[in-house]
């Protein structure tokens, strides 16, 4: 099948050489010239993934109508939640709404709280068929096909079911699931919750009170997956818990290092890099409108207010 990825990133390259290598073609968009001249020329891309060699049915371009107006039978977009909405404006004129949309960003947009696939029928319209990935799966570990779990979750079962046919392989475990809004709540909200006990441990506090923050953010997740219209269930999938575990105790996350620095006050609130986990965190004041999330809430003081650690311990005591 010919299939298009938006988006150059460790990720979107990790999806695109899974799917070469399943047999299908690829059309991967890039965002930067330098990385699709690296793959045209030397098959690597040099600036995020320069490590593996990519598969030859993987064809690079820089323009979204070339990648959008070629026949495809599926179109997966792989870009960071704040620069969603701008990537999709620029495909709206090349969109053919019969096309199914895999999307794999995992983040919250503020101020108007709206997940990835709310953003995606926001600019290219509601009558588009959208198929949710998510799961603990580092890029670097999925190229290179070391075990993992994935999570497809869709309002149109078949849908997802012929895309987990599309990727499944002898190295990937995929369950589905027809619950978009909790697959997509848990994806970004796993990334505070790594921000938060990247915080806990940089200000010095063990393991025993990361367990603490991390099993009260996961009781406050599951209040606004229900909030949402969400199944609360859905927190003890592959792409609840299991990918809470890999953003969260890892040293691969950028989330948790994020965070570890901000406990250490190595980093200042208008020095904070660019994660999915910090921009999600900006929704968090519209949330606190509608439900009690104090531990969540407390994240967002300390990140943002500068706030002490010790306030997020009070608030695990309030619920």
């Amino acid at each position: 099948m010919q299939i298009t990825v938006l988006g150059d990133g460790t990720f979107g390259t990790a999806l695109a050489q899974t799917l070469a290598s399943n047999g299908h073609h690829i059309l991967l968009w890039c965002y930067s010239p330098e990385v699709a001249h690296s793959i045209e020329q030397t098959g690597y891309n040099a600036v995020y993934m320069p490590e593996v060699k990519l598969h030859p049915t993987i064809i690079p371009t820089t323009s979204l109508e070339e990648a959008l107006t070629t026949p495809n039978s599926l179109v997966i977009e792989a870009i960071p939640v704040a620069y969603l909405r701008s990537v999709l404006t620029q495909c709206k004129p090349f969109v053919d709404p019969t096309t199914a949309w895999v999307v794999t960003s995992k983040g919250i947009e503020a101020p108007k709280v709206l997940l990835p696939t709310e953003i995606l029928k926001d600019v290219l319209g509601n009558e588009l068929s959208t198929v949710v990935l998510s799961g603990p799966s580092f890029a670097q570990e999925l190229i290179i096909k070391q075990p993992t779990a994935l999570t497809l979750a869709s309002t149109y079962h078949e849908l997802a079911e012929a895309v987990k046919v599309l990727l499944q392989n002898d190295a990937l475990l995929i369950e589905t699931s027809l619950d978009e809004v909790g697959v997509q709540w848990c994806g970004a909200l796993k990334n505070v919750i790594a921000v938060a006990l990247g915080i806990v441990e940089g200000a010095g506090y063990g393991t025993n009170s990361q367990a603490l923050v991390c099993t009260k953010m996961i009781h406050e997740l599951k209040q606004i997956i229900m909030l949402y219209g969400g199944d609360p269930q859905t927190v003890l999938s592959f792409a609840g818990i299991g990918d809470i575990m890999l953003t969260s105790y890892s040293s691969q996350s950028r989330n948790r290092e994020t965070g570890r620095a901000l406990g250490k006050k190595e980093i200042a609130p208008h020095q904070l890099p660019y994660t999915e986990g910090i921009n999600s965190l900006q929704a968090i004041p519209s949330i606190t409108n509608l439900i009690e999330i104090p531990v969540f809430e407390a994240v967002y003081e300390i990140v943002y207010n500068q706030a002490d650690v010790e306030s997020l311990f009070t608030a695990c005591k309030k619920i």
